[in-house]
């Protein structure tokens, strides 16, 4: 990364975005006291920075920053709180896992119950994580009149 400068930021919009050719502004919103920031990830050399939000880059909850510097050709970012790594939930793009491995396979099943009482499992298994959804449908209940 080059000699960055760090400016004051604008609040709105979170996320990331340019603002020049050179100049990112960062704004994300930390409900806690804890330290919080960015890290840098530099594309060219893989190396990473972490840029703290200091009490003159907070409004409220909100903390902002603009980075001088800085394309987003030529780096990608994380926020974090505390120790905790946290992705932009306001990013338009995400990189990482492009290749998700081989087909996930889906497995439903389908047991009728007594009555008209059904049961439905959907199994949805991919590498590591197993999930699964489970509908009810229950007999029809006349309503009294």
């Amino acid at each position: 990364m080059n000699q960055l400068h760090i400016k004051k930021g604008q609040p709105y919009p979170l996320g990331a975005s340019s603002i020049r050719s050179n100049a990112i502004n960062f704004s994300m919103v930390n409900n806690s006291q804890d330290d919080c920031g960015i890290i840098l990830y530099d594309k060219k050399t893989q190396t990473q920075k972490r840029i703290p939000f200091d009490s003159s880059h907070r409004l409220g909850n909100i903390c902002c920053m603009t980075i001088e510097g800085l394309t987003a050709e030529s780096c990608e970012y994380n926020y974090y709180i505390g120790e905790q790594i946290l992705t932009d939930t306001y990013a338009k793009r995400i990189y990482g896992n492009e290749k998700w491995g081989s087909e996930t396979p889906v497995v439903s099943i389908s047991l009728n119950l007594t009555g008209r009482k059904q049961l439905l499992y959907i199994f949805h298994i991919r590498t590591v994580s197993f999930i699964v959804f489970m509908f009810v449908v229950l007999p029809d209940i006349p309503l009294q009149k």
